[in-house]
């Protein structure tokens, strides 16, 4: 049911400045695992060809963009404000789209509760490439929407088709896997609306869209040039997620994904069955109370969504599917968003779980469907009264929840925003403030490169902090810039480790990943991981003394934070891996200034066996020590020792290697 038509440009107004005021703590953080794109851009700039100089596992239309951007500005705050222009386009669009099908300040509503939702999820970044896809992909459902409304003339709907076959494949160039299925399901929804509908119309705006997608296809790959094999080698070679067969079959396989599709399945029942027939009988039996059973029942559905928003965002993702499955004979106006709408949930898990980042464009046409359907009662009650406060209340809860958690991926996260009062100490990112343990991080890396690195090549960065490459303008080492998990595929990480044996750059980061991230991909790929072999080949390295380990930080603002000293005592254990204590005792050790009076070793673990006299004991490589120690003693105490066994890792932790002087 449509509600009373109102132009009110006031709620537009505080709609933006809610959009606005929510993306106000961008500004104090700043992860060291972003700048991939710019780092992209970077090369780009220098002449550099991605594909072949370098590879990239993604198309090349956003990093492209981004290397245009770069020529602006060469401050990372600029990306974020073009960002957040996008963020405002995305809005719009998304409630033009949702306009079409629903009420004006529902649509508004429905489109600001998206926006929203997608700032809420924890590794949000506004000028990321799903922002930039997000746009593409809600331009083209609206253009779908705007292609197949026959109340529309010829001209606007074939200037739709055209417009929309270019964003489609847009959207294909700039995040591979989203972009295809959009394209095949937008083309075969299209078809088989043509085939019920047979119009003649149709037919010939159908022609014309399968035209403008083969014309898009050729004019992005003039403009990029890529060749067939190098967008091949993009999708169906690239095992980098996991096989074929794992990435498709991941939206059924992967337990969580099976979880939302059931809880979504139950409460579809309950909404589009129970929900009605209870209804019902409350306004037959007293028909003055409908409101107020309305308003029970919405309020009773915010408290669960507070409760968990990601999760239950993503389940009214997956009822909206389901009611459309249920209204495709019925509604023929909401048909055409079947396939596109459910290509898009589908490509979601091909990633990963299911989750409101991948999954907000849909969010205001599911707000608007799930939601909307329940004011059509209300005689009392405006619906404002209601969603208004809904929307107050999440935008609240997105502030409060980003002043203490602003980024976290992965178990890498910024201290709360109190915490932000260091300016890190590049000028590329003037204009930030982070947290102390993010300063003291970029500090000991500038330090180490600015000292340590001689020449233009002779940096290596692991696995996904290349921004530094493009700090302190360097050219990686291999080909490929970033190793992280489910980026690098297993062909290209096995020529990547051949590189680094041959090349031994002089100096080697790292910020190397808790065990659990190891393991969460793991499992995620169903297949062995190549990143533990290149921490062994490492710790290798530093046994036979062609490296030397220089720093080793972990990298926590919970244990290197305002609220922590750093003469806080720690316990942990590493395995002797250093060639210059092998041979030597603990008591020597602590003679010859190696280790500090203070720092106590209460355990040696030698060939399976605890060894009775602990400080007697001649060193072995491989012996595990416990060791109980401050935190600014760990650095110096484990360069001289040796890294603990990745296995026990339960923190981020900044490894740097030296190449020795042989």
């Amino acid at each position: 049911m449509k509600l009373e038509k109102s132009n009110n440009w006031i709620v537009f107004f505080v709609a933006i400045m809610m959009i606005l005021l929510s993306h106000w703590y961008v500004f104090f953080y700043f992860p060291p695992v972003e700048g991939w794109w710019q780092v992209y851009a970077y090369l780009i700039n220098k002449g550099f060809k991605l594909y072949r100089d370098y590879d990239m596992a993604f198309p090349p239309l956003f990093a492209i963009f981004n290397a245009a951007l770069m020529k602006l500005s060469p401050y990372y705050v600029f990306y974020r404000v073009v960002g957040l222009i996008e963020v405002i386009g995305i809005f719009f669009f998304m409630y033009f789209a949702v306009r079409k099908l629903y009420d004006e300040k529902l649509s508004l509503i429905a489109a600001l509760f998206g926006i929203l939702m997608s700032v809420y999820n924890n590794v949000y970044i506004p000028n990321d490439y799903h922002t930039a896809v997000n746009l593409f992909i809600i331009i083209s459902l609206y253009l779908l929407l705007d292609y197949h409304d026959v109340s529309k003339s010829f001209i606007r709907r074939s200037l739709s088709g055209v417009l929309m076959s270019f964003f489609l494949v847009g959207s294909f160039f700039i995040k591979q896997n989203v972009g295809l299925v959009l394209v095949v399901a937008s083309l075969i929804g299209s078809g088989v609306s043509l085939l019920i509908n047979r119009r003649r119309e149709d037919s010939y705006l159908f022609v014309l869209f399968v035209l403008s997608l083969v014309l898009s296809y050729v004019f992005y790959m003039m403009m990029i040039g890529m060749d067939y094999f190098e967008i091949l080698g993009l999708t169906a070679s690239n095992d980098s997620k996991g096989s074929m067969a794992t990435v498709l079959s991941r939206i059924v396989m992967d337990e969580r994904n099976r979880e939302f599709l059931v809880k979504g399945l139950l409460y579809f029942i309950i909404l589009f069955l129970f929900y009605p027939w209870l209804r019902d009988g409350v306004k037959k039996i007293y028909p003055d109370a409908v409101w107020l059973f309305e308003v029970v029942v919405f309020v009773f559905l915010s408290i669960v969504f507070f409760r968990d928003p990601d999760d239950t965002a993503v389940v009214i993702v997956i009822i909206y599917l389901y009611s459309l499955i249920y209204l495709f004979f019925i509604k023929r106006e909401y048909n055409v968003l079947l396939l596109p709408l459910f290509a898009l949930i589908y490509a979601n898990s091909m990633t990963a779980g299911l989750c409101v980042g991948g999954l907000f464009i849909i969010m205001p046409f599911a707000v608007s469907s799930v939601f909307g359907s329940m004011i059509s009662d209300f005689k009392r009650v405006r619906f404002e009264y209601l969603y208004y406060p809904f929307i107050g209340v999440l935008f609240f809860s997105l502030i409060i929840n980003k002043q203490e958690d602003p980024y976290r991926w992965w178990g890498l996260r910024q201290g709360p925003i109190a915490q932000a009062k260091y300016e890190l100490p590049y000028y590329q990112l003037k204009y930030f403030k982070v947290d102390r343990a993010t300063y003291q991080l970029f500090s000991d890396i500038k330090s180490e490169i600015d000292n340590k690195s001689h020449s233009i090549d002779d940096l290596y960065l692991y696995p996904d902090i290349p921004i530094f490459y493009q700090l302190h303008n360097k050219i990686p080492v291999t080909k490929n810039i970033v190793q992280w998990f489910d980026v690098i595929g297993t062909s290209q990480f096995n020529e990547e480790l051949t590189q680094i044996k041959k090349k031994n750059p002089r100096l080697i980061i790292m910020l190397d990943p808790p065990w659990d991230v190891y393991k969460g991909h793991a499992a995620m790929k169903q297949s062995r991981l190549l990143q533990p072999d290149f921490i062994k080949y490492m710790d290798s390295q530093v046994s036979c003394g062609v490296y030397k380990l220089v720093k080793y930080q972990i990298y926590n603002d919970k244990l290197f934070g305002d609220n922590v000293n750093d003469e806080d005592f720690i316990g942990m254990i590493t395995v002797v891996r250093s060639p210059e204590v092998v041979g030597k005792t603990i008591e020597e050790l602590h003679r010859y200034g190696i280790l500090k009076d203070n720092i106590n070793v209460y355990t040696i673990v030698s060939d399976s066996t605890g060894v009775e006299n602990v400080q007697n004991h001649k060193l072995c490589f491989g012996d595990q020590i416990f060791v109980y120690l401050k935190y600014s003693q760990i650095s110096d105490f484990v360069c001289a020792i040796g890294t603990p066994d990745i296995s026990n890792n339960t923190e981020y932790v900044l490894r740097i290697y030296e190449l020795s002087e042989l």
